[in-house]
């Protein structure tokens, strides 16, 4: 009755809301994200996609400036959370439709008399475009709970869940949610300046509607309240204004044991929604296990919450906690850093102080045996029958502490511990079966622990007290991180080390073998490594890239400056050694570089060959070589190819091996044609030219070698009368490239194959050489008189006479043909087989005219960067800088040099920006697939089981995130989460963790969250088992 009368009282008022604004799909292809394969996996959240919430984005003139307006700036302080709940029953109590004259209103809020003034101003501004006069009671109260600097945000929800429950049926209908809208809205607006502006009742039923329809039921919970608002970016904008998040924490992943400390949150939190319990509060750090999280604030205090079981939270007990509680034990110690592992937690305090809490089962708390009850608690284990020991609060590890260790970062893997000291020295200890804690297979203070007693091969070697990692040479450490079962460290040089299990290769080291001691992780040894991440069974790494700018030194054209992002080559390191500031040519600009030079192209041919000489001396002097930086295209990779002078996009294709074959030194070149079916005529098109045929009509029905294989040799066989070169046939869409064969063929036939190279190109690269050639084909068109070019000025159509079929005949030499005549785009085509990769012949080649810097432009067939293994006797003595660049950005370039402007390049070393990645890649947590013509990982397959694993023993460079300046990284358990410059956030891996919504278990490419764009700026991320999370400034400035 109270929701019918009111909406009574909603008919001809403005109203405040906005159309909401669907995100849109996911970022990454399809064809790249695994197909699902359990249904009921994503049935775990018992909430509709957050697309459907209504989420909006503020125009650009609101919320900026919005302050609480004069009469009400008393209101935030007046009521704490107990008043205002009285208010909100007695509110109930007096009115069927809330509608309050000033009599109610005054005895609703029942003021002291010092109030009175405010309290006729406030019914005043709140009923002025009333014809009755009265207040509504709803817009009022909801408007000073939100203003409310006495109750926490939470607890604010809490309130407006109860006071639009208008039937106290403990759930919110839609026409009362509807009501919620337009109450609090207006409300606010009346009390607030610098919000939007009321909208109409129709909008906001429309957005009810919407909201609903996605929700399971037809009534919305508390619980759903609370999604709603802290997902919608319209409500947290709004939020951003009444609360005290400020640099908040944004959450996502699965919580079934409360590790994301949500407030009634389901199992799994889809997309990333703050953590309200943490308002006012600014995180430093998180650390986040299967069971439980640790949140470290700026001050030095850490929140628990998830599971208590073994005392992992700290609290003294064994209790859960759903939302995040201080860990009191450690009020009075500042700690400035947090780490955990499946069944512990670790802290470190700013004296350097270890203190470590939880299950103790193998040694990784640090305290020695278990016998220790002053340290050590018991309690059966279920699982057993035995027992268990375990420390329920913060405890110092004395051993550390004796020998006044000062410990400034930790991290553990599942059942291990490292401290990182401030003299660069690590201490491990815990569970060392696999060598994780790096002190040697055979370290004399291992102890042997038995997993359960009475099951043999259960044995466990384990280290119960810290112990110093000794390396055969002296090595500081400045970084640590650490896997299920391997750890990672950085060293003073920007070097990193890895040791432990070694499966699927998550070491780096080439192999799957276990590391008992630490050693060199050689791919990256010459890179800047900046930091470092570990996942279950996958790692990854951050590395410096070289920033290139761009200027002109030609007074006489204009160039703007600009920079581009090359993937270093070679010795790093050397380079860091020799920057000095510099200012280019015709610019003010101070720069950081290594070099600095003019750019000069070298004109290499496609592939390399050892008997040319590189540079004709005629051409480009070796003096001005060695005075510039130069830029080359990579050469050509092993296989067959298929060039246009007229571009510089490589075309791959197969030939076939029945018939003739390519030369193998200089391949073939002609003029091209490239014909449509139905527009070619074999005797007079094809003669002294390489021909590709496009896909024709019965083609496209076939989808297998067999079925294709009669139709290209039909047309191969008619291009060999025809007197041609070379004949390549495109084949039609999802068609892998085959070998074409003459098994079955008539002897004639197959002999006449014999005296032309034929093979296949895919659809792809078919589609990108007809759109060439039609472009160069307009261009002549364009170009010509009358827009005729001269092949086909004299050619007209007719018909015979009998027949009525069209011919074409040529008014000057009488020649007729069938086919339209043909348009030359003038443009040579040359066929080229590759042997051997000459890419490494070719770069020791360059080296040796020694220029200033070396640019190395990626061919199209690869377009991405990617990191080359150098032979070691060629980095021993490589001096000059190489940097690859992508195919787009080495196009951009050869577009500077060719228009006169001169260029002169820069370069820097930028400390952030790329990504490396190795181990197991199966859930695609390595980011690595969908990268154009590379494959990085390798597929195992159990024989036993049939479960297959994709990984790679090697780092590999993550070419999607290239060109986003990637500046922090965070491993879970099977994904991966990276923030950048710009504060944006992306995710890859297994779907849980993601904060994307996806009807797929994982992503094997990195997907933008874009929950978070338009809404705040993330400033680093972290991970937990399925869980991610993200620090981020609010978008707007608290009012309250």
């Amino acid at each position: 009755k109270h929701a019918c009368a009111h909406r009574r009282a909603l008919k001809g008022n403005a109203l405040c809301w906005a159309r909401p604004l669907r995100r849109s799909d996911a970022r990454a292809a399809d064809q790249h994200c695994a197909v699902v394969s359990d249904p009921a996996t994503f049935a775990a959240s018992p909430r509709p996609p957050p697309a459907a919430m209504g989420q909006t984005h503020a125009s650009g003139t609101f919320f900026h400036n919005a302050a609480i307006k004069e009469h009400f700036v008393a209101v935030p302080a007046l009521w704490t959370e107990q008043d205002l709940s009285t208010l909100v029953d007695r509110l109930k109590d007096m009115t069927l439709n809330f509608s309050l004259d000033k009599v109610k209103f005054a005895k609703l809020l029942q003021l002291s008399v010092s109030y009175e003034d405010s309290v006729a101003k406030w019914f005043t501004d709140f009923s002025h475009d009333r014809a009755s006069q009265v207040v509504d009671g709803l817009e009022f109260l909801s408007s000073v709970i939100m203003l409310s600097s006495k109750v926490p945000l939470f607890k604010k929800v809490c309130l407006l869940f109860g006071l639009f429950d208008l039937d106290k049926t403990g759930c919110i209908r839609k026409d009362e949610f509807t009501i919620f809208l337009k109450a609090i809205t207006t409300g606010l607006h009346r009390m607030v300046s610098g919000v939007p502006p009321p909208a109409t009742v129709v909008e906001l039923g429309a957005l009810s509607s919407e909201f609903f329809s996605t929700l399971q039921s037809q009534v919305l919970s508390q619980r759903e309240l609370v999604m709603w608002m802290t997902e919608a970016h319209y409500s947290l904008h709004y939020l951003s204004l009444l609360s005290r998040l400020g640099t908040a924490l944004f959450a996502w992943g699965t919580n079934h044991r409360y590790q994301l400390g949500l407030s009634m949150e389901p199992r799994v939190q889809r997309v990333p929604a703050p953590v309200l319990p943490l308002e006012g509060l600014r995180i430093a750090k998180v650390a986040s296990s299967e069971s439980h999280c640790l949140l470290l604030t700026e001050d030095g205090h850490i929140w628990s919450c998830g599971s208590g079981f073994c005392g992992l939270l700290g609290h003294g007990d064994t209790q859960d906690s759903p939302q995040p509680r201080v860990i009191e034990a450690l009020t009075h110690t500042k700690v400035v850093d947090i780490a955990v592992g499946i069944r512990h937690s670790i802290a470190i305090s700013e004296k350097g102080q270890v203190f470590t809490w939880g299950s103790a089962d193998m040694g990784q708390l640090g305290h020695g045996g278990t016998e220790d009850r002053e340290v050590h608690e018991w309690a059966p284990d279920p699982k057993n029958g035995g027992t268990f020991a375990y420390v329920v609060k913060p405890t110092v590890v004395m051993t550390l502490f004796g020998q006044r260790i000062n410990a400034k970062k930790t991290a553990c893997c599942s059942f291990s511990t490292a401290v990182l000291t401030d003299q660069g020295h690590l201490y491990t200890w815990g569970n060392n079966t696999d060598g994780q804690c790096g002190q040697g297979q055979k370290c004399p203070d291992h102890s042997l622990i038995y997993v359960d007693p009475h099951m043999q091969r259960t044995a466990m070697q384990a280290l119960l007290l810290p112990r110093r990692l000794q390396l055969q040479m002296p090595v500081s450490f400045q970084k640590i991180a650490c896997g299920g079962y391997h750890m990672l460290a950085i060293d003073e040089h920007n070097r990193i080390w890895s040791w432990g299990r070694g499966l699927w290769g998550v070491l780096g080291h080439g192999d799957q073998r276990s590391m008992y001691d630490p050693k060199l992780v050689d791919t990256l040894k010459y890179q800047i490594c900046n930091e470092v991440a570990a996942g279950e069974v996958h790692s990854m790494c951050l590395t410096s890239l070289y920033r290139l700018t761009i200027t002109g030194s030609n007074a006489d054209i204009d160039l703007s400056p600009f920079s581009l992002l090359g993937l270093p080559t070679g010795r790093v390191d050397r380079q860091s050694e020799r920057r000095q500031s510099v200012t280019p040519p015709n610019t003010s600009l101070q720069l950081n570089a290594f070099a600095s030079a003019g750019l000069v192209q070298l004109p290499l041919p496609p592939r390399h060959d050892p008997d040319a000489p590189l540079v004709d001396p005629a051409q480009i002097k070796p003096s001005d070589i060695q005075e510039s930086i130069v830029l080359i295209d990579r050469s050509l990779w092993e296989g067959e190819w298929l060039r246009l002078d007229s571009s510089d996009f490589d075309f791959r294709v197969k030939m076939s091996t029945s018939g003739a074959q390519l030369p193998a030194r200089h391949g073939i070149s002609a003029p091209i044609m490239y014909a449509v079916e139905g527009t070619w005529e074999p005797t007079t098109d094809c003669v002294d030219k390489v021909c590709v045929f496009e896909s024709t009509q019965a083609m496209a029905e076939k989808t297998t070698p067999q079925d294709l294989t009669p139709l290209i040799l039909d047309i191969a066989l008619k291009c060999q009368q025809g007197q041609a070169f070379a004949c390549v046939v495109v084949l039609p869409p999802d068609v892998e490239v085959f070998d074409i064969k003459t098994e079955g063929m008539g002897a004639p036939e197959g002999m006449a194959l014999q005296q032309i190279p034929f093979g296949v190109m895919s659809s792809e690269h078919g589609s990108a050489l007809k759109k060439h050639i039609t472009r160069m084909i307009n261009m002549r068109i364009a170009t010509a008189p009358e827009n005729v070019p001269e092949e086909v000025r004299d050619w007209k159509q007719c018909r015979e006479e009998f027949t009525g079929r069209t011919y074409f005949e040529n008014e000057t030499t009488g020649e007729k043909r069938w086919a339209p005549p043909q348009i030359n785009p003038q443009t040579q085509a040359s066929l080229l087989v590759v042997r051997e990769d000459g890419f490494l012949r070719r770069l020791q080649g360059v080296v040796e005219l020694s220029p200033r810097a070396i640019i190395v432009c990626q061919q199209s067939w690869r377009p991405d960067v990617e990191l080359v293994a150098l032979p070691e006797a060629m980095l021993q003595t490589l001096e000059v800088p190489v940097v690859m660049v992508t195919f787009e950005a080495g196009e951009e370039l050869k577009g500077v040099v060719a228009n006169g402007s001169q260029p002169w390049v820069s370069m820097e070393i930028q400390p952030y920006g790329g990504v490396c990645a190795w181990g197991n890649g199966s859930y695609g947590q390595l980011g690595l697939s969908g990268i154009e013509n590379q494959n990085f990982l390798t597929k195992a397959q159990n024989v036993l089981t049939g479960e297959q694993n994709l990984f790679t023993s090697r780092p590999c460079y993550i070419a999607h995130l290239h060109e986003h300046q990637v500046q922090g990284v965070a491993c879970g358990h099977a994904h991966t989460a990276a923030v950048t410059q710009q504060g944006e956030v992306f995710t890859w891996g297994m779907a849980d963790g993601l904060g994307v919504p996806l009807d797929r278990p994982m992503s094997e490419v990195p997907m933008f969250v874009e929950q978070l764009e338009g809404l705040v700026r993330a400033k680093q991320v972290y991970a937990g088992y399925c869980q991610t999370f993200a620090v981020a400034q609010m978008p707007f400035k608290s009012i309250v």
